[in-house]
């Protein structure tokens, strides 16, 4: 049968998992400390951190609009997390004040529908742009998807980040949560219902 992700079985993080996540959420900004471009440029930073043992750098990018995002895996924590970087330069506190209404999701996306005028699911359009924009949205589905298709077909994914960061990561768990649920051929990486 087909089963769609229900959340409400998985129980919230533990205090061990919420530590791991708020490092990550502080270890993404010394990325651009060096300039990163990517996890290989950004090793010497990852390494120094003791959470590096247990955790696989997949993907790092800060693209044109100066979104930072950072997805890690572990089989050891069954987990995989998406981390966004928060406001910390002029190009993001831009981000921070396009304050207008736009319907939630992308305008063109391989993986989700566009989205309609009519979409009563409206958002703070700078967030939106910073998920949805340049397809950053669907670099993100690809790494997980990656993974969980090769490295950790049982993983759970975490989104977070601080400030700008967090809102950033709760709309991608929005559109994670859209994708798994009307994507049939995940049933294998979804939760079954009880």
């Amino acid at each position: 049968p087909q089963h769609r992700l229900n959340l409400a079985n998985k129980p919230p993080p533990s205090l061990e998992e919420t530590e791991e996540l708020l490092t990550f959420s502080s270890l993404v900004y010394s990325f651009r400390a060096v300039d990163a471009t990517n996890c290989s440029s950004a090793s010497d930073i990852f390494d120094k951190f003791p959470i590096s043992q247990l955790f696989n750098c997949h993907f790092y990018e800060r693209d044109e609009q100066d979104t930072q995002v950072l997805i890690v895996s572990s089989t050891i924590r069954n987990a995989i997390v998406v981390v966004f970087a928060g406001t910390d330069d002029l190009r993001n506190a831009l981000t921070d004040g396009d304050i207008l209404m736009e319907p939630f999701g992308p305008s063109m996306s391989q993986y989700l529908p566009p989205t309609s005028p009519n979409n009563t699911i409206r958002v703070h359009a700078g967030f939106n742009h910073a998920v949805f924009g340049n397809g950053l949205f669907d670099r993100i589905l690809e790494t997980i998807l990656l993974i969980l298709s090769t490295s950790c077909s049982s993983c759970h994914v975490y989104t977070t980040g601080h400030s700008l960061g967090a809102a950033d990561s709760i709309l991608t768990a929005v559109a994670l949560t859209q994708y798994f649920n009307s994507n049939s051929s995940m049933t294998s990486f979804s939760s079954p219902q009880r």
